[in-house]
């Protein structure tokens, strides 16, 4: 009992950790202008701009917390919360990884279906 509450409480701590860093990602994949969520956060994003791309990410708010952000955060506590005896720094760090992964091809996608011309390195 002791050691699933003490894993859930990592589970939390890095999930607060990647909600923090989601604006950062969302500027790394897709160049909008996002930045720190205590910097202003989407604020200079360029779905406020009246001409141009706008960020699938942003325009989609709602759908992309769901499409994208949910399963973000879903495979982090799966692979935290798996059975096994890694050690606990192996499991953040394999859900980092895994976060990235699973963020990076719901992006894709967002940039493909919304025709969106920038994405990573293109």
């Amino acid at each position: 009992m002791r050691q699933a509450v003490s894993r859930w409480l990592v589970v939390a701590t890095v999930w607060a950790v990647s909600m923090s860093l989601a604006y950062n990602l969302c500027d790394l994949l897709f160049r909008c202008g996002c930045t720190w969520a205590w910097s202003g956060a989407a604020e200079h994003c360029n779905v406020h701009s009246a001409a141009g791309p706008r960020c699938p990410w942003c325009t989609h708010r709602a759908g992309a917390f769901l499409a994208a952000v949910v399963p973000m955060l879903g495979v982090e506590a799966a692979v935290i919360l798996a059975p096994g005896r890694y050690g606990m720094w192996a499991r953040i760090a394999a859900a980092a990884v895994a976060f990235t992964v699973v963020g990076v091809l719901a992006a894709l996608g967002f940039a493909l279906v919304n025709c969106y011309p920038h994405f990573l390195l293109w």
